[in-house]
């Protein structure tokens, strides 16, 4: 979906980001209540094979990033809107994201499994190796940072398909660079849900019962954790992208239609005055996708192309 609305959002307080957690809560709360479903029919698949199939391993254990992660499209869509502050109708914006991104969420969900589960391997085999050879301790720090660049490109790869149209190697070749490059950002929305973390765990330390904390874990994941991680993150993550990707895509558009403006026509004729043996080889070049072709030096427009030789076409039918 692309994004209309380029008002920067760089220059904002923690009090904004707290008032969006708590003031906008009950739109947040229907995101989390129609995450909920996908999250409950993944969390009964696992129980039921570790139940009644084979015990449960780490294959198993990631799939409701299979499962439910085309149904964050939702998510993303509400919390980015609310952290634009927009006003929004939160179970049509939630569907608006669901069904117009299904498709990419669904192919996030694969890749984030594949590469969880071989960073996964390669931090438990490098990590035993170490204790023979210490060597493998390199490998293994440089595991760790890699599952942390992964959390940090899954901070963009989600917003940045709700908010602009790319194509999957864009999306992941842009996540990637704000992945490193973004460093101060991501790490305020590391912080904020290690925060979160911290206060839910120490809910669970003062229970001190595994049953509360089950059931205190089943409303958390119902009614709070989806929609508040979301939020966090696209708080600081989505100024950047408006300011890298967005403002910047317009200039540079901005930048291309001036060039187009100013840059001197040039006929086929004059392009095929240095070399008319080439004529056969333009034919063919015409026939092709690519805006622009490059001949002797020069870029000539497709569109002169195809004109020149429809105008032919139509000489030779008379």
């Amino acid at each position: 979906m692309a994004l209309t609305d380029t008002k920067t959002t760089a220059r904002r307080s923690l009090g904004e980001l707290f008032a969006c957690l708590f003031k906008k809560y009950p739109k947040l709360l229907i995101a989390n209540l129609l995450f909920a479903v996908p999250l409950a029919v993944s969390a009964l698949i696992v129980w039921l094979i570790g139940t009644y199939v084979m015990p449960l391993n780490i294959f198993f254990q990631l799939l409701p990033l299979l499962i439910c992660m085309p149904f964050y499209a939702g998510v993303t869509q509400v919390t980015r809107e609310l952290v634009r502050g927009k006003q929004i109708k939160p179970f049509e914006t939630f569907m608006k994201g669901l069904k117009n991104n299904f498709r990419q969420f669904l192919i996030h969900g694969v890749i984030m499994y594949l590469a969880v589960l071989i960073d996964y391997f390669s931090i438990v085999f490098y990590y035993a190796a170490a204790k023979t050879n210490g060597m493998f301790y390199f490998l293994f720090g440089f595991c760790l940072v890699v599952m942390l660049f992964l959390v940090f490109l899954f901070f963009y790869v989600p917003l940045i398909t709700v908010t602009i149209d790319q194509k999957l190697r864009h999306i992941y070749k842009n996540a990637a660079l704000m992945a490193i490059w973004e460093l101060p950002a991501n790490l305020c929305a590391l912080l904020g849900i290690v925060v979160l973390t911290a206060v839910i765990s120490t809910i669970f330390m003062l229970t001190g019962s595994y049953t509360a904390n089950l059931i205190i874990a089943g409303v958390l994941a119902v009614l709070v954790v989806p929609a508040y991680v979301s939020t966090i993150i696209n708080y600081f993550a989505f100024p950047k992208i408006e300011k890298v990707l967005i403002l910047g895509q317009k200039e540079a558009e901005k930048g291309k239609e001036h060039d187009e403006r100013e840059a001197p026509s040039q006929s086929l004729e004059e392009a095929l005055e240095d070399d008319p043996e080439a004529e056969s080889l333009l034919r063919e070049k015409a026939k092709g996708s690519e805006e622009y072709v490059f001949h002797n030096g020069r870029m000539i427009k497709r569109s002169l192309l195809e004109e020149y030789y429809a105008g032919e076409l139509e000489q030779d039918d008379e």
